[in-house]
């Protein structure tokens, strides 16, 4: 009994410390340090319940046959082998010792390793599938100030699972099976932990926190399971327990509904990374896509299908112009603009992340500033003893990959994943801070109105302003670069009397270890996720398993149907290794192919092994030539939001030229240019391509190639690797200005005033809304440049006012870049008979 109270007092305990933390940090506004001392304005009404005893007995083994409703087909009996190790601490324990887990026949997960399970990358995994950063209250306060269309409450009660893959791409948790009787709020719309699942998870955390106390305080900042991957389960200190009853009825849930901004519902949802980087493994793909099984899963191939832009825009329709930009977003790609926006709608393709240490083998070096080494030496105190960190004459330099798509992210692994996690609710935009965007907002608009502008110029310039804001478009525009040194140094964790009672029944060293702000907390477990990552990206799916050698495939050529077929252009390699040699293979490996006459297969299979396949280096976009729509985010340039996360060598990139013979969509030519500033922008890194078969459609934002809609068989990914990679050698069957993104229908950009009729396209009167033509690009006013558009009237306008909205909003357009399968002509004019022995390279990686 005493046992059993104690354990209560530290459930209560750490309930408060999650709470606390987060209350203080989500209100951190960038640059700027939190008030300390502050407690919650309503404070948890009662303690959770008292949880099981932690089970050490050994793991079991989930019951039951996957469903048949969706299965995938046959995938041949070797899959039978792997079904033995689906619960959560077998696959855990795999992941985390020998990393050639289940790569050979019968092997399985766990057995024949001649590893030894690794605890820090078990840290490592838990942080990449279940850590939130607190950013739980982060997205409550989204839900207010959306009024519900970010809300991952609604989304599950919303979504049952047999509908989450097919309608968002998210991908059902193992752990988890839909709920039949309520729980304690009434609620069945959340999917129920299965016990020997729970009691397995127990398990894995008992192996990598013996401590009982400390146990507990982890299990509760990792949460519970909500039934989708990535998607975490937390009590919400805030909810009224006079409201318990009324969930219980079944009427709370509808009245949440229908004002989520009014009502606290029971429970907080945060995000882990592996929503958007868990997803099914390409050799063993799903019996069931409902109800996948923990061996049938990857943690490190991205998640492809995730319809991301639909996850954040539950509650508007097709004529509201944000629905237009969220459903014009590619399946498997996300926007780190969205919410910490740079006036970019650039969302690009979730990456694979495969030979981790076959990259940081070509790690280079890049110039920082001396306040940056700063955070190196605290934040990877080895750095220095190491070399990573080397002070010279002219400053310091870094040795570190080229993290981000275009090459930004260069101030080592800890702090560009700590980016991340501020860039999904640590940390970032809340109610207080969005309130100085208001104020930024108010202040522009007064400007204007206070200039010698006509009042049609007013009004123009003021309804685009309002759109940019409603679309969080200028968010950052108004703020300072985060500060690192403030995030890392800001208030601990403030106890009120009652939680601080709690607190005296727990061993100090463990309330040392936790009473930090969450900034630290997260810092503190990257170094275990980078293990984590390593080892899980050590196996590539090569498509050339013998496994998969009967599996059926549907390609262009009839007499393929298998993989066997597919693959039974081997004598085809040698031939088609030299070519990669002579056209690809200065940027795409990150090891030398070795000099000879001819090739073997051999020879072949040496050169992928424990290769990046990229040199992780930037080239201009003037020289790729394709879409620079992701390489223009200026968020990581000098003075905007992740300055200190970018090196003094990106931001000192010299021009990158311009680009030309960019299509316009007034004139339908192509008698467009652009000129590339020198702070940094205009370049991309090389992507690797590794398991480039399994990651079509292709380029930064999944543009080139058709996607497999929502089918993550063998077949699907094959036959989109095979229209991806022919539109990559033969540009000529590609989309081109045919795929640009457009408005499905007429739209309108709210305003506060929400009366609107459609009069005339892009009409602007005073009170009314901005109207948005069927067939108009959506990036015509999604990149509007307001600031710049501001300036030009300040400095007396010149023709402005003789140009029409859709004009207007071309010509200050940061990226008036339309066309997105484009570019990476490299091979293109090879002849036929050698972009096929290429092809038989390609589809081997």
């Amino acid at each position: 009994m005493l046992k059993a109270c104690r354990l209560a007092s530290i459930v209560m305990a750490v309930t408060a410390l999650v709470w606390h933390d987060s209350c203080h940090n989500s209100c951190y506004s960038a640059g700027q340090a939190p008030e300390g001392g502050q407690t919650p304005a309503t404070e948890p009404t009662s303690a959770p319940a008292t949880p099981a005893a932690p089970a050490t007995s050994a793991p079991l083994n989930p019951a039951g046959t996957p469903a048949t409703d969706t299965a995938r087909g046959s995938y041949g009996s070797s899959y039978d082998g792997y079904a033995q190790y689906s619960n959560w601490d077998q696959y855990r324990v795999a992941a985390c010792s020998d990393p050639g887990y289940g790569q050979s026949e019968g092997q399985g997960y766990g057995q024949g390793a001649a590893g030894k399970f690794n605890p820090q990358a078990a840290i490592g995994m838990d942080t990449w599938y279940y850590w939130t950063g607190g950013n739980q209250f982060f997205f409550r306060g989204m839900t207010r100030r959306t009024k519900g269309n970010v809300d991952f409450v609604r989304l599950l009660a919303q979504t049952p699972r047999t509908e989450r893959f097919q309608k968002l791409g998210m991908v059902n948790d193992p752990s988890c099976e839909p709920s039949t009787t309520p729980d304690e709020f009434g609620l069945t719309v959340l999917d129920k932990w299965k016990d020997e699942e729970r009691e397995s998870w127990e398990a894995a955390l008992t192996r990598t926190y013996p401590d009982i106390e400390e146990r507990l305080v982890v299990k509760a900042m990792l949460g519970e399971p909500t039934g989708v991957i990535g998607l975490r389960k937390f009590p919400n200190p805030l909810f009224p327990e006079s409201d318990r009853e009324t969930w219980k009825s079944g009427a709370g849930l509808k009245q949440y509904l229908l004002e989520p901004a009014k009502y606290e519902p029971p429970y907080l949802i945060g995000m882990s990374c592996a929503l958007c980087h868990v997803a099914f493994e390409p050799t063993r793909p799903p019996k069931s896509i409902v109800n996948p099984q923990w061996h049938e899963l990857s943690a490190v191939i991205g998640n492809q299908f995730i319809d991301e832009g639909q996850m954040f825009t539950q509650k508007i329709t097709p004529d509201n112009f944000f629905w237009q930009i969220a459903h014009a977003q590619q399946a498997g790609t996300s926007d780190t603009s969205r919410i910490s926006n740079d006036m970019f709608n650039n969302p690009n393709a979730i990456n694979a992340i495969y030979q981790f240490q076959a990259r940081t083998d070509i790690r280079s070096y890049e110039r920082i500033s001396d306040a940056q080494a700063v955070i190196i030496k605290e934040s990877m105190p080895t750095a220095e003893a190491q070399g990573e960190l080397i002070k010279e004459a002219d400053g310091y330099k870094l040795k570190t990959i080229l993290g981000l798509k275009d090459g930004s992210g260069t101030m080592g692994m800890v702090i560009e994943s700590m980016r991340v996690y501020v860039n999904i609710g640590l940390f970032t935009i809340d109610d207080a801070n969005l309130a100085i965007i208001d104020a930024g907002q108010q202040a522009y608009i007064k400007a204007i109105s206070d200039g010698q502008y006509t009042d049609a110029e007013r009004t123009q310039v003021a309804k685009l302003l309002s759109a940019a804001q409603n679309m969080f478009i200028h968010a950052i525009e108004h703020r300072r670069p985060f500060d690192i040194q403030a995030a890392r140094k800001s208030q601990p964790i403030r106890l009120d009397p009652r939680t601080q009672a709690a607190f005296a029944s727990l061993n100090p060293e463990v309330v040392a270890k936790y009473r930090k702000n969450f900034w630290m907390l997260t810092e503190e477990r990257m170094g275990p996720m980078e293990a984590f990552l390593e080892l899980a990206s050590r196996r590539v799916p090569h498509l050339d398993d013998d496994r998969l050698r009967n599996v059926p495939l549907a390609v262009h050529d009839p007499a393929v149907k298998t993989v066997a077929d597919y693959l039974s252009d081997r004598h085809l390699v040698p031939r088609g290794l030299a070519i990669y040699g002579q056209q690809c293979a200065s940027c795409h490996s990150s090891r030398p192919l070795a000099k000879k006459e001819t090739y073997t297969y051999e020879d072949f299979q040496e050169f992928r092994k424990n290769n990046f396949l990229s040199n992780d280096k930037r080239y201009p976009v003037s020289m790729l030539q394709t879409n620079a729509g992701r390489s223009m985010g200026t968020n990581p340039t000098r003075g905007k939001l992740w300055d200190q996360f970018s090196s003094e060598t990106y931001k000192t990139l010299p021009s990158a030229g311009g680009l030309v013979n960019l299509f316009n969509p007034l004139t339908l030519q192509s008698n467009f240019s652009m000129p590339l500033p020198s702070d940094g922008r205009g370049y991309y890194r090389t992507p690797t391509l590794c398991a480039m078969w399994t990651t079509a459609p292709y380029f930064n934002n999944n543009s080139l190639g058709d996607y497999p809609r929502k089918d993550p068989s063998v077949a699907a990914r094959v036959a989109a690797f095979e229209t991806g990679v022919e539109r990559l050698l033969w540009p000529e069957k590609r989309l081109g200005p045919r795929g640009m993104k457009m408005t499905t229908r007429p739209a309108f950009v709210p305003d506060v005033a929400r009366d609107f009729t459609l009069e005339t396209p892009l009409e602007i009167r005073p009170g009314k809304a901005i109207f948005i033509p069927q067939g108009t690009p959506v990036n015509l006013l999604a990149n509007l440049d307001v600031e710049a558009l501001q300036k030009a009237l300040a400095a007396g306008g010149g023709d402005l006012t003789q140009l029409t909205p859709v004009e207007l909003m071309q010509r200050f357009n940061r990226c008036p870049d339309f066309v997105e399968d484009k570019g990476h002509y490299f091979g293109s004019g090879l002849s036929d008979e050698d972009k096929q022995a290429l092809i038989s390279v390609l589809k081997r990686f």
